[in-house]
């Protein structure tokens, strides 16, 4: 740890940066400045502190090199974006595929969301629940487990789930997408992000976020600031 003139100067460098995105996206400073807000007013404080008071010409105070470390990392959390953290190879289907593929990856493999593309396109998403749904529907009428996943296509159409499926652009800031993951809307919780270009649904797309990557991203910060 130091505390010298080069590291406050880089405090200042790195708060200066930070005012940048405040400007620029109040929507993305504030959702930062709640989830850091000790971290945040300290900042301030220390900036306030430096820019107000002066000692011989030079700063009356020394600023750890461990702050401007923790400041580094949330900036660099603040500038990721949907496509940084997406899952890029991600399992899908076709409405052609068969059931019994979609039946066996879930007993095997245990995945939770498998989206049905069609030309690069998101039209469905297959879910453990709506396959449990159809095996017991079978019940009563059995369904032959060869039978192509477009003879089912009600079931995984993205508004017939318990969870919200939701498109976001590849340049939207990752801190949007934590917090779609906490939002409640209509008694839904979102159960996966789907990355396109410009968070329409007919274009194609280029990766999904799950709850599992947001996480993975904070672990990361987290590893990184104790090391």
């Amino acid at each position: 740890m130091e505390y010298t003139k080069e590291t406050t100067d880089r405090f200042l460098n790195l708060y200066r940066q930070l005012e940048t995105i405040r400007d620029f996206d109040q929507g993305l400073y504030s959702y930062y400045k709640k989830k850091y807000y000790e971290q945040f007013d300290e900042y301030r404080q220390i900036r306030n502190y430096l820019s107000h008071e002066e000692y011989g010409g030079g700063y009356p105070v020394a600023v750890s090199s461990l702050v401007c470390d923790d400041l580094e990392r949330i900036l660099c959390q603040m500038r990721k974006t949907c496509y940084d953290i997406a899952t890029k190879k991600v399992v899908t289907y076709t409405y052609s595929d068969p059931l019994a593929k979609a039946l066996n990856n879930f007993a095997n493999h245990g995945v939770t969301y498998v989206p049905i593309v069609e030309n690069k396109r998101v039209k469905g998403i297959v879910t453990a629940g709506k396959l449990l749904l159809i095996l017991s529907k079978a019940k009563k009428k059995p369904i032959d487990p060869n039978s192509q996943l477009g003879e089912h296509k009600d079931y995984f159409a993205l508004d017939n789930h318990s969870k919200r499926f939701i498109f976001m652009g590849r340049r939207e800031p990752m801190a949007f997408a934590e917090r779609n993951f906490s939002d409640l809307i209509d008694s839904k919780r979102v159960g996966l992000i789907i990355v396109t270009e410009n968070g329409e649904e007919d274009e194609a797309m280029l990766g999904v976020i799950s709850i599992y990557d947001v996480v993975k991203e904070d672990e990361k910060t987290e590893n990184r600031k104790n090391q």
